[in-house]
């Protein structure tokens, strides 16, 4: 946290992290209160109203408002938030397809 809010996070860049933690959470289907905690630090620093968090087309929609350099630190995100303890299911295969994780990380020994 002290890492993101050392540095300037566009509006686009907290929506598509808020969703990304969102999609994250209802995919697992766990209470994670790090992550809870971590998505109420991020809305504080620059709070905004969403809706429909878990929404993987409005994350997708998120992503594609992203910079390149934005994009490229939302798929590290990406990689911990699905990799952290386990393997991911296809739902979060898919996704991670579509937001370019699998791709991006092949060198990533999680992805074997």
């Amino acid at each position: 946290m002290a890492e993101l809010e050392a540095k300037e996070m566009s509006q686009a860049y907290i929506t598509a992290l808020l969703r990304l933690i969102a999609v994250r959470q209802s995919y697992k289907q766990e209470c994670d209160v790090n992550l809870e905690y971590f998505y109420d630090q991020l809305n504080k620093s620059k709070p905004c109203c969403l809706t429909e968090l878990e929404s993987v087309d409005l994350l997708l929609d998120s992503v594609d408002a992203l910079t390149a350099e934005e994009k490229s630190e939302l798929i590290g995100m990406t990689e911990y938030l699905f990799y952290f303890r386990r393997s991911p299911t296809r739902n979060e295969k898919d996704l991670l397809c579509k937001l370019g994780v699998l791709q991006a990380s092949k060198t990533n020994p999680l992805l074997c």
